[in-house]
């Protein structure tokens, strides 16, 4: 079966440097296998990888089925390596760890290896589709940790952990990163609207940091925006 001419675009696309002939026996296959990669699919992937020769090898012809892998060690060791970087995203648990994976240069790690980059010019992998999400939270997170709380972790921790649980049973939670990265927008509207007040705008009509700390303080943003409204700690 002639492969469409989309379809061996596609794969093209997602692998670089193989052999994509232009008939398939199992085109459908294909296609489900192609549109799951795209959506993020690392297992898809590598059966996608597997199916097809890389360009340096001397084989007359591609298979046109699913044959055991013909990538050299160096690609199957990298597809290892790439499980391993999104099981320690995956496991990743609670705020300290969050921020620490920032810290220790990991998220940057693996910014550079599957996302996009100008200089040299490079496509993002395709997992970057769901990894960049994960990543782009982790460190809006750690700007705001930084910003607000001058890197304290202990003070930070605290800050965020709360009483839960049902009446029989009370116990201690740590507010998620995903619900914090959403209140980070929402704190930040909040106090654009209470620093637009008559009461922090000096003689010449500018906002006034002086009249703004005798008010606040050193509060940072989180401390101002609970006291402003009274919902926005309600986590229960």
């Amino acid at each position: 079966m002639v492969l469409l001419s989309d379809d061996r675009q596609r794969l093209q696309r997602l692998l670089p440097g193989h052999v994509i002939p232009t008939t398939s026996l199992h085109q459908d296959q294909l296609q489900a296998f192609t549109q799951a990669v795209e959506e993020g699919d690392l297992d898809s992937l590598k059966q996608l990888e597997q199916s097809f020769r890389t360009a340096n090898l001397t084989t007359s012809s591609a298979s046109s089925s699913f044959p055991p892998s013909t990538q050299p060690p160096s690609q199957l060791m990298t597809l290892k390596a790439c499980d391993q970087d999104i099981e320690i995203m995956e496991r990743t648990e609670g705020l300290r760890e969050v921020l620490e994976q920032v810290q220790s240069g990991l998220v940057r790690r693996l910014q550079v290896k599957y996302g996009p980059s100008l200089s040299p010019p490079k496509k993002a992998d395709p997992l970057w589709s769901t990894l960049g999400q994960q990543i782009s939270k982790q460190e809006h997170l750690h700007r705001d940790f930084e910003v607000e709380f001058g890197g304290d972790m202990e003070r930070y921790l605290t800050f965020f952990t709360y009483q839960g649980g049902v009446t029989q049973k009370v116990e201690l939670k740590t507010r998620l990163m995903q619900l914090l990265v959403e209140d980070i927008p929402k704190h930040n509207r909040c106090l654009d609207l209470e620093a637009w007040l008559v009461k922090y705008i000096d003689n010449e009509g500018n906002f006034s940091k002086e009249l703004w700390e005798v008010k606040w303080g050193s509060q940072n943003k989180w401390e101002i925006w609970f006291e402003l409204d009274s919902t926005a700690h309600n986590w229960k």
